[in-house]
């Protein structure tokens, strides 16, 4: 799970956890949102910025109600419409290429 904030005034979602929403300045209550998404789209930065190692593989993910930028993990993490499974690592998000079992797993139950 990773940590967000919903904002109940303008119904807004928000990654990372904010005290205040960043639109309509209201009060943000704390929310859990699944770490299983799917990638929109990706790219790679061949020249980083100083102090990173390149290349630097950047994805865009749609979580349960909410869009995230993050790093991938792995290879395999770097495919649009790719399941991507989201692990918090020192501040920064790091997807990796959801197994077969845990996209079964995830699924609504009339799918299965």
């Amino acid at each position: 799970m990773i940590e967000g904030s919903h904002c109940r005034s303008c119904k807004r979602t928000f990654v990372p956890k904010r005290d205040r929403c960043p639109i309509c300045h209201q009060e943000s209550t704390s929310i859990q949102i699944p770490a299983f998404g799917r990638v929109l789209s990706h790219t790679t930065l061949l020249v980083p910025p100083d102090g990173v190692s390149g290349p630097l593989n950047i994805l865009l993910v749609q979580l349960k109600g909410v869009k995230i930028i993050s790093y991938a993990a792995s290879p395999g993490a770097m495919k649009t419409g790719r399941y991507v499974i989201i692990e918090e690592k020192e501040g920064f998000n790091y997807a990796r290429a959801a197994k077969l079992s845990e996209i079964i797993r995830r699924l609504p139950r009339y799918w299965r």
